[in-house]
């Protein structure tokens, strides 16, 4: 379980909370301080203090952005499976066991993934099993980046892009892993909360959309058509001027 944290110290708790109480124990928990300026590192050092029955451990790093977190996190873990979970996230008791058994049930790695429950300034589910195809993702994310996956994956698809530095670097990871022909299995549960709230990534990300969208087409070239290709290259070349 990778926990990135950027300035979260407050809802830290609530997520490790949530990764402590899975129905599934045999995990690790790895908290990732992307250089934050406030209490992340004191809150993370004290959850792992009141917690000693439990594998967490804390990682620490100067900030270095999402993509980066993550990838430190995953390079740090011992396990032969990855969640990540972002700071201001709650998952659901049974997230990792019911992801778990999809996993183990494919003969290949491939990624596990359910619905999920926005909360905050927008409250609805996304059922994200019955809005997914390998054609949808390529144009839309409907993937929590709390989805499982078998840690080999990272290494076929180089981790998670440093260049989308402003966001939807969960959506370039999940395109990627349909280049390189990894199948996604999806569940219908809800296994994740996600936090809604002004001004947070993807809020900020969304200004950034097209740019965004245009970063991940290029870096995915072989699996779109010419034309969204092209498109791409000549809106990053224009931004770019």
């Amino acid at each position: 379980m990778i926990v990135p944290c950027y300035n979260q110290s407050h809802f830290l708790p609530q997520a490790v909370t949530s990764a402590i109480k899975q129905t599934y124990k045999n995990l690790e928990i790895i908290i990732v301080n992307d250089g934050s300026l406030d209490t992340t590192s004191t809150v993370a050092k004290n959850l792992i203090a009141a917690n000693p029955q439990h594998k967490i451990r804390l990682v620490e790093q100067t900030n270095q952005g999402l993509s980066l977190a993550r990838n430190a996190g995953i390079a740090a873990a011992n396990g032969e499976y990855i969640m990540p979970l972002d700071a201001d996230d709650i998952l659901a008791e049974n997230a990792l066991n019911s992801l778990l058994e999809i996993c183990l049930k494919s003969h290949v790695p491939c990624v596990a993934f359910g619905s999920y429950q926005m909360f905050g300034t927008e409250n609805r589910i996304v059922p994200s099993s019955d809005l997914y195809s390998p054609e949808n993702i390529k144009h839309s994310n409907m993937i929590h980046p709390s989805s499982l996956y078998h840690k080999s994956i990272l290494d076929l698809v180089a981790g998670y892009k440093i260049g989308m530095k402003e966001g939807y670097e969960d959506w370039e990871f999940w395109v990627n892993c349909h280049r390189h022909n990894i199948p996604f299995f999806g569940t219908k549960e809800v296994v994740v909360n996600y936090r809604r709230s002004q001004g947070s990534m993807l809020e900020k990300a969304q200004q950034h959309h097209e740019k965004l969208v245009a970063q991940i087409v290029c870096y995915n070239r072989d699996i779109y058509d010419i034309e969204n290709v092209k498109n791409a290259e000549k809106f990053l070349e224009a931004i770019a001027n």
